[in-house]
């Protein structure tokens, strides 16, 4: 397969996911109710959320050469809206934003969602696209019989609001890409919350992580590794980063973090291995929290819970995406430089097996 060049796509775009229950209806943005943009200057030309892999654009051919760029950029963006749309359910079903008693449909329905993503992206294509190749509305209604959800769950939907790609970026130096299945590891977080009024922008010095799995056949699988940081001298855009706001009323969020992992992670019992690639752990949106003061030392605390993340990893070639909540506190100390401390916090994830793993975030420290 000859390799093409990696084009970044700008745009934004508008989804959501309903249903009715209970005689309500209920629409939930994802990944928020803002408009969603992507493209140069709202994320590294490496990491691109929406990307066309496609020969070098000729601007002096525009007219001709948009209409096929256009369409391999929304067709990337109708695979990572349909990915997304999976892990925004998650999120807000997590968050309380679903019913209680609605919440193991929905659940049903987010897994339902996960396992199609080649039929949602071709239920949300225009039946003639060409007209207009980078504008997209467009509506899947799910069936109400004989699917997980049946009888407590109805008129059931995933929609594209609106979508509009208006530009392609291309470095002097660009990248080269295969396919459009480049960039599956990525999906679109939500960016729709405000700092509150002091902010710190951070880099990971460094921190490891343990994940601790079932007992399966001659052992206890697990895994550990440690994460791209300062003292990994990481390269941009690689690199884990935070950021962090305190507020005036004793409030404290974690508006962003990613942490990259360093190198492949081998997952182990003992006997079996698998090797785990494009590891990352990235905040899915701001999470809230609170401030508590003793003597002039402060503690910031953001309750279990209250911090939701999307998990990514690659293993034999398949991309694995988890949105899951913090299951422990996450809880911070800053010193009068601007160095945080992060104490250890829990990611748990529990299997179409009931198998329980634990991701341990050990300690620490931001510059």
């Amino acid at each position: 397969m000859n390799p093409g060049y990696m084009h970044q796509c700008n745009g934004k775009f508008l989804a959501s996911v309903g249903f009715t229950y209970n005689a309500s209806p209920l629409e939930l943005f994802v990944p928020s109710a803002n408009f969603t943009f992507f493209g140069d200057g709202f994320e590294p030309y490496q990491q691109p959320k929406v990307m066309a892999c496609c020969g070098a654009y000729d601007e002096e051919q525009e007219e001709q050469l948009w209409p096929v760029y256009a369409e391999n950029c929304m067709a990337d963006f109708r695979q990572q809206a349909c990915m997304s749309l999976s892990a925004g359910l998650k999120t807000f079903i997590d968050d309380g934003h679903v019913p209680l008693l609605a919440e193991p449909k929905a659940k049903d329905l987010q897994n339902w969602i996960a396992a199609r993503t080649t039929q949602c992206m071709n239920e949300l294509e225009l039946a003639d696209s060409s007209t207009h190749p980078d504008v997209l509305m467009a509506t899947w209604n799910l069936p109400d019989e004989d699917a997980p959800w049946e009888d407590v769950l109805e008129d059931v939907f995933l929609r594209i609001n609106f979508a509009f790609i208006d530009d392609l970026y291309l470095p002097a130096t660009p990248n080269e890409c295969t396919s459009l299945h480049d960039n599956d590891t990525v999906v679109f977080t939500d960016q729709s919350g405000t700092p509150l009024i002091n902010s710190y922008d951070v880099e990971l010095d460094e921190a490891d992580a343990d994940l601790l799995g079932p007992i399966i056949g001659s052992g206890r699988v697990s895994g550990e590794g440690g994460f791209a940081s300062l003292s990994t001298s990481c390269m941009d855009p690689y690199c884990s980063t935070a950021s962090f706001s305190v507020g005036t009323s004793y409030d404290f969020a974690i508006d962003s973090m990613v942490l990259y992992v360093d190198g492949p992670l081998v997952v182990s019992n003992g006997t079996l291995n698998e090797t785990i690639t494009d590891g990352r752990i990235e905040l899915y949106k701001q999470a809230l929290g609170f401030t508590t003061c003793i003597g002039g030392s402060c503690t910031y605390t953001i309750p279990a819970g209250n911090a939701h993340f999307v998990v990514v990893g690659v293993s034999d070639g398949d991309v694995a995406t988890l949105a899951l909540p913090s299951s422990t506190d996450i809880t911070a100390t800053m010193n009068s430089a601007g160095v945080w401390w992060l104490n250890s916090f829990q990611i748990e994830y529990v299997d179409d097996a009931s198998y329980t793993w634990t991701l341990t975030v050990n300690s620490s420290e931001w510059f």
